[in-house]
């Protein structure tokens, strides 16, 4: 049996609206690349933001990622962070840029940075599951309001109350719900509600990060980036800081409290599991 042929041109390529999906045939802001990849292959084509991209999946694909950075494409891909966090914030930088960022983070995000923090981690969210106790509650919000609370202990340690905290919350997840409306995040980035936690948001950091240039330690990994990053010489800015304070705190917070929402969801519905 002869195998077929590789594609010669983008036309030969199978398309992503052949699927048929749920608004494949217009203007597309996200897609369900993972249906893509099981019905078409790893590579296939669709049009995306008003224009005609190629896509690839698969462990291969991943790896020939991850070993050329430099052909990513952060500035244009990813406007709507540069727009709330700074031109300097790491997912707006593409190149020897984005090394230099990856490298002023990692004192504060590495595995060796967080491995020894999992103790203090498991400590803080076991607190906050003894203190729900009994209580009804959205398992969601649950999740996202402990893991900023242990983020608040260990690395980036602040004395959150409870209604900065949910301020974080509801600016993060709102932040994030934005990236996926194109140009209508303007409008919905506009509302009082979201410039209120906004605010808040900023502040807040801005005032931490005020202290830390000041000279005030607090013995987390907020301390080691400064430190680490003074010892090579680089500025110290203060938007830069903001935007990598706010990592630490809240970083993947949504993520998580959704993929472990998920997980255990799927526990309680398999018997076997308990």
């Amino acid at each position: 049996m002869t195998p077929p042929s590789a594609p010669r041109s983008l036309d030969e390529l199978p398309a992503y609206e052949s699927l048929g999906l749920a608004g494949a045939a217009i203007e597309l802001e996200q897609f369900d690349h993972l249906a893509a990849y099981r019905a078409l292959g790893p590579i296939y084509q669709l049009r995306f933001r008003g224009e005609r991209w190629v896509a690839i999946g698969g462990m291969e694909a991943n790896d020939a990622a991850w070993r050329n950075p430099d052909q990513w494409d952060y500035q244009d891909a990813l406007k709507p962070f540069r727009e709330m966090m700074g031109p300097k914030h790491v997912t707006q930088l593409d190149g020897p840029e984005h090394r230099r960022k990856r490298l002023n983070l990692k004192p504060g995000f590495a595995m060796s940075a967080v491995f020894g923090l999992i103790p203090a981690i498991d400590a803080s969210v076991k607190r906050d599951l003894r203190a729900a106790a009994g209580s009804e509650l959205s398992l969601h919000d649950f999740l996202m309001t402990a893991l900023t609370r242990a983020n608040s202990r260990t690395l980036l340690k602040c004395d959150f109350d409870d209604v900065t905290a949910e301020a974080f919350i509801r600016f993060e997840e709102e932040f994030i719900s934005g990236t996926q409306k194109g140009e209508a995040r303007h409008a919905y980035y506009a509302r009082p509600e979201f410039l209120a936690d906004k605010a808040t948001v900023f502040s807040y950091l801005g005032d931490i990060v005020d202290r830390r240039i000041a000279g005030e330690t607090a013995g987390d990994n907020f301390d080691a980036m400064i430190a680490e990053r003074r010892e090579r010489g680089e500025p110290v800015e203060r938007q830069e800081l903001i935007s990598e304070a706010y990592l630490l705190l809240m970083a993947g917070t949504g993520n998580t409290a959704k993929l472990l929402n998920c997980g255990l969801q799927y526990l309680t519905q398999s018997g076997a599991w308990l």
